[in-house]
């Protein structure tokens, strides 16, 4: 019925080519099946709810590139009955491809990497630290606490205090001990 500029500009169609057609002539559905599926089970709960958010990835009829967006959709009623939806959509293609590009950088460094709580609970390790460390697995180093690889209280305390102060750690080297309790010297930034 409706569409912004920016959607216009998406499909690469003027206004008067979009409106009155569906959504699909302009959208590659590689599986149509599958989305016919999840509409068929999400209906009844957007029907009752009146309202969704969710991430969906798109490919425009146009082009062969991926988009995904971050979208809102709202029911359009009268009375008691939905007679329509609004989806207002954000395109978040870039964050998607810097968040892939993090992830891959995390996975590959050779350095070793690693993500706590304030509290000392280890929230994330790159395969590296997991190596450096001696551990089996990632899953079996996540089992362990701060304390375990960085047993010198002192220094935990010391770069504890350092990142609440200024946020930011400067380089230290740092004692880490690995799981057969031989002692690793690491630069910790």
């Amino acid at each position: 019925r409706s569409v912004n500029r920016s959607f216009s500009d998406l499909v690469g169609q003027p206004f008067q080519k979009i409106i009155g057609k569906p959504l699909t002539d302009f959208i590659q559905d590689p599986n149509s099946q599958a989305a016919a599926t999840m509409v068929e089970r999400g209906l009844p709960r957007f029907l009752e709810r009146r309202n969704w958010n969710g991430v969906v990835q798109i490919r425009f009829r146009n082009q062969n590139h991926l988009y995904y967006f971050d979208c809102t959709a709202h029911a359009m009623t009268r009375g008691d009955k939905v007679h329509g939806i609004t989806v207002i959509a954000r395109d978040v293609t870039a964050l998607r491809t810097n968040e892939a590009r993090f992830t891959e950088l995390f996975e590959t460094l050779q350095e070793g990497i690693y993500v706590t709580t304030p509290a000392g609970a280890i929230l994330d390790v790159n395969p590296a630290l997991v190596r450096m460390l001696g551990y089996a697995s990632k899953e079996e180093l996540l089992a362990v606490e701060v304390p375990e690889i960085v047993p010198d209280r002192a220094e935990r305390k010391a770069v504890k205090h350092e990142i609440e102060r200024d946020a930011l750690l400067q380089p230290r080297e740092l004692n880490l001990l690995r799981k057969d309790g031989a002692p690793l010297v690491c630069l910790n930034t």
